[in-house]
């Protein structure tokens, strides 16, 4: 039996949409059983229903354009590897927040189409995408600013909230990725037998990157001799710290497959130089 309960707890947990469904679903059944059972009226409203059931598709475009605005922003924090951020539980909780959102702007567009942008609201498809990709700029405003006495800067207006969500949803996925990228350095780096030689090869396979800018190869060639010359450091630690660099550039998978080539390299018998 508690089993079953951690099976359907983590359903919940990384899944929810599924849990959203659920609870939408059942509020839904348990206010139609009690409605019937009291003989109370329970019925969605004829404007709502009319409403959904002509612009339900450009809703769901709206929700989809508004989802891909949240996972455009989650990308650019999380270069190693934005679609395990973007995916991950407080990922999908924003992209959930930015689908609502979106539709809720798209109600408003079509409801005050006569006042909001008269020429929009008659072009349902061009609705949904301003919608969809608008929202969150609108959100994003600030009425006003002030200052206080410590030279603090706070802005009143939405983009007070988005920007306490949007925090928060950072910091939980950082939390989550560190995680992970922890456990993969620690794993790899404590197979390298010799942690010393280590920074040299990966020096040398900063070339294989086509797309790094001269400056970020200049600035991770910088960080790595600044951890080299760190005396309170000893060769495995340095290695991890370097480590974290190149997985912010190369990713899991290939960040994997490099330190299987350091390895290979350290094991490989070194050909004796030739003589001058």
């Amino acid at each position: 039996m508690k089993r079953y309960f951690t099976l359907i707890r983590n359903v919940f947990t990384q899944y929810p949409f599924i849990t959203l469904f659920i609870v939408l679903g059942g509020s839904a059944w348990i206010a139609s059983s009690i409605a019937r059972r009291y003989g109370l009226p329970f019925q969605i409203p004829e404007a709502i229903r009319g409403f959904l059931t002509q612009h339900y598709l450009y809703l769901i475009l709206s929700i989809v354009f508004g989802g891909l605005v949240g996972a455009s922003e989650i990308a650019s924090r999380y270069r190693d590897e934005p679609f395990l951020a973007i995916f991950s539980l407080p990922g999908r909780v924003y992209l959930v927040f930015n689908g609502l959102v979106s539709a809720f702007a798209y109600f408003l567009l079509q409801h005050y189409k006569d006042k909001i942008f008269p020429g929009v609201g008659n072009d349902i498809l061009l609705a949904s995408v301003i919608a969809g990709f608008g929202s969150m700029v609108v959100l994003r405003s600030k009425l006003f600013s002030f200052k206080t006495e410590n030279g603090e800067t706070f802005s009143v207006g939405p983009d007070a909230a988005v920007s306490t969500l949007l925090s928060s949803v950072d910091r939980n996925i950082d939390r989550y990725r560190s995680f992970d990228r922890q456990s993969l350095v620690f794993r790899e780096t404590t197979r390298i037998g010799k942690p010393k030689d280590a920074p040299v090869f990966l020096r040398t396979f900063l070339a294989s990157y086509q797309n790094l800018t001269d400056t970020e190869k200049k600035q991770l060639n910088e960080a790595i001799d600044k951890i080299v010359e760190r005396t309170d450091l000893d060769d495995q630690l340095k290695l991890m710290a370097i480590s974290f660099g190149f997985l912010n550039i190369s990713g899991d998978a290939n960040f994997k497959a490099l330190m299987a080539l350091v390895d290979e390299f350290q094991r490989t018998p070194q050909s004796p130089k030739p003589l001058e």
